[in-house]
C-alpha cells in the first residue's frame, strides 16, 4: 500500500465533497464526532444550538442552528460519496468514519466554513483511506451501487407485499431498515438469515439492518431477498447451535 501524507489525503477527501474542505482527520470516528461537536458549539455561540443527526434518517424537516451530519451507513451508498450532498439545507459539518479506512479506526470532518485543520491519523490509516477512495472511483463502484440499490429496494418492497410480518421498509441507497410486527423480533429474523448464509444486523431501534457492500451484484441482491423471504415464510426451526458470534450473543 503506497504511503500517503496528510496534505495529500486532505486534498483527496476534500474532492469528495464539493463546497467543503476536510478540516480534520482523526484516529477514530468518535474522536471526529467530538471534534465536530466542539467546533459546532463554538461556531453556534451561547445562543445557538447544534443539531447532530444521522444522514441515514434523511434530511431534517427543519433544523435551527448549526447542523452536523454524520455519514457512516450512507457514505458512498447512495451513488454519491455524501448522501447529504443532495439536501436543500446543506450541513455545516459532515463527519465520516471507518468505511473510508477499510474498517480500521478513522474519522474525518468536512466543513463549509474556514476552520483550522486538525489531523492526527497515522500514516498507515491515511494510506488505507487513499487506497479505498482510489478503488471505489477507478472501479465505478458508486454507479454500480446506485443501480443495484434500486434493484434491491424494489425486491425488498416486493417481499413486504407478500409477507405481512413486515411493517415497514426504509432505505437510502444500499442501506435498509426493516421493521417487523411486535411479535416477531428482528433478532430472530437476523439469525434465520444468518443460517441461510446472509449476514445482516439489528440497529439500536430494533430494526433489521441490511447494509451490503458497494460491490454488491444483482445475483447477490437476490440471495439477500430470498433469505429474507424464506426466513419469514418457511419459518424453520432455529438451530440449537449458534452459527456466529452475534447469534450466540442473541444480538
Amino acid at each position: 500500500m503506497p504511503a500517503a501524507d496528510a496534505l495529500t489525503v486532505e486534498h483527496i477527501l476534500s474532492s469528495l465533497a464539493p463546497g467543503y474542505g476536510c478540516v480534520a482527520m482523526k484516529s477514530s470516528f468518535s474522536a471526529a464526532l467530538d471534534f465536530a461537536a466542539r467546533i459546532g458549539r463554538s461556531a453556534a455561540g451561547a445562543e445557538g444550538g447544534v443539531a447532530l443527526i444521522n444522514a441515514l434518517d434523511g434530511e431534517p424537516e427543519a433544523s435551527a442552528g448549526f447542523l452536523v451530519v454524520y455519514e457512516n451507513e450512507t457514505l458512498g451508498r447512495t451513488g454519491h460519496w455524501l448522501a447529504s450532498a443532495s439536501w436543500k439545507r446543506k450541513p455545516d459539518l459532515v463527519v465520516v468514519g471507518e468505511a473510508l479506512a477499510l474498517g480500521f479506526p478513522f474519522g474525518a470532518v468536512f466543513a463549509r466554513g474556514g476552520f483550522a485543520a486538525d489531523h492526527d491519523a497515522d500514516s498507515a490509516t491515511l494510506a488505507r483511506v487513499a487506497a479505498a477512495i482510489a478503488t471505489v472511483e477507478s472501479e465505478g463502484l458508486l454507479l454500480q451501487g446506485r443501480e443495484v440499490a434500486d434493484y434491491l429496494s424494489a425486491r425488498l418492497f416486493a417481499v413486504r407485499e407478500s409477507c405481512p410480518q413486515i411493517e415497514n421498509v426504509k432505505g437510502m441507497g444500499l442501506s435498509f431498515r426493516i421493521s417487523f410486527s411486535a411479535l416477531l423480533p428482528a433478532t430472530q429474523i437476523r439469525r434465520r438469515m444468518c443460517e441461510r448464509g446472509v449476514l445482516v444486523g439489528v440497529d439500536s431501534a430494533g430494526r433489521l439492518a441490511i447494509e451490503p457492500p458497494l460491490a454488491l451484484r444483482i445475483a447477490e441482491a437476490d440471495v439477500i431477498t430470498g433469505a429474507l423471504r424464506g426466513s419469514l415464510l418457511d419459518l424453520p426451526m432455529v438451530s440449537a447451535s449458534a452459527c456466529c458470534a452475534a447469534c450466540e450473543d442473541g444480538k
